[in-house]
């Protein structure tokens, strides 16, 4: 499977901390990167001009997400981490502009037991964001966004997490403790392989081999709130790469130390040190964009960029564009939705 194709697939993951206990190990693939652009005779376009403006988002673009990404240091105690998101109501705004089956395909892969077991179903839901430490087993965490009341979201969740004791009555708990903090039940502990924060339209969630789970979400909730430092403040890459790619129904990026050897399957450059991606669903077809940051503006090779979009991995967009300013280099084009997440 592609690294495109896995987006939709690895965006919710696996930190269900009940249904899916134990399921924390960090599979990422995010990578921090920049190219260039240059004409060519297939229809794609390609320019480099260091001096140029710099290639702009939509100034409407929704940027709620970026509130809830904790700055690195705080949230995994590393210099890096990787994120994805899906817009759902940008997904149900499209779907009778799509084909009933790649529609059921792409909301088969944005939706699982994490949703389940809390009660959430896509009508509930209008954004989720998911965020992976880059190495190790750093496990995972999600942040659910939508219409739900924390009394619903609590019912549910209590239900999934109470046992019967030995005359068949429902009230052990196994050991899960909760506390209040501010809007937010927190319940970690017991039988949960983690810890899970309920509010009124949010659900935090997530579990880890090497770090605190709680600790871990209250830095969500300190992150959102302001009071702590976010991932587009702790330095210019993150919001660098944010900026250049606006908005998509799906989306992610991560910074990364500096890479050091091209290699143009994997979508990785020497000299990078972030990426991006935004997956805009129009209905039968998509647009994406990814960003690529190097670490200065002559590390940029566009040579390697225009190599790198004659890979396979290109053969079905249409549109296909490349352009650097300074040391961002930003790739554009159009593909069937079918040919990404059907």
């Amino acid at each position: 499977m592609d690294r495109r194709r896995r987006r939709a697939i690895k965006l919710v993951g696996s930190s269900g901390l009940v249904a899916i206990a134990g399921c924390s190990g960090s599979d990422t693939d995010d990578r921090g990167a920049t190219t260039g652009t240059t004409d060519t005779d297939d229809g794609r376009d390609s320019t480099a001009d260091a001096d140029s403006a710099s290639p702009q988002a939509d100034a409407t673009a929704s940027t709620e997400y970026q509130e809830w990404l904790v700055s690195p240091n705080a949230f995994a105690g590393r210099d890096h981490y990787s994120f994805s998101t899906v817009d759902y109501e940008r997904l149900r705004s499209v779907r009778t502009e799509m084909d009933p089956d790649v529609f059921g395909q792409l909301r088969s892969n944005v939706s699982s037991d994490e949703f389940a077991q809390f009660g959430i179903g896509l009508a509930d839901s209008s954004t989720l964001i998911n965020l992976r430490p880059m190495s190790g087993s750093g496990g995972q965490w999600n942040v659910i966004l939508g219409s739900f009341s924390r009394g619903d979201v609590e019912e549910e969740f209590t239900d999934s997490i109470t046992v019967s004791d030995s005359e068949g009555a429902n009230g052990d708990r196994s050991g899960v403790s909760t506390e209040r903090r501010g809007a937010y039940t927190l319940y970690y502990g017991g039988e949960l392989d983690g810890t899970v924060a309920l509010a009124d339209g949010v659900v935090l969630s997530g579990s880890s081999a090497e770090m605190d789970s709680t600790a871990n979400v209250e830095s969500l909730i300190d992150a959102k709130a302001g009071e702590t430092d976010r991932y587009t403040t702790q330095g210019e890459d993150m919001a660098t790469i944010t900026g250049v790619l606006g908005s998509g129904t799906f989306l992610g990026g991560s910074t990364s130390e500096r890479v050091t050897e091209t290699a143009l399957e994997s979508g990785l450059f020497e000299g990078q040190v972030g990426y991006g991606y935004a997956d805009t669903v129009r209905g039968e077809t998509m647009e994406t964009r990814e960003v690529f940051l190097f670490d200065e503006p002559a590390s940029v090779d566009m040579e390697s960029v225009d190599a790198y979009r004659d890979i396979e991995l290109f053969d079905d967009f249409s549109r296909i564009s490349a352009s650097q300013n300074g040391r961002v280099v930003l790739v554009t084009g159009e593909v069937a939705t079918a040919d990404i997440y059907g």
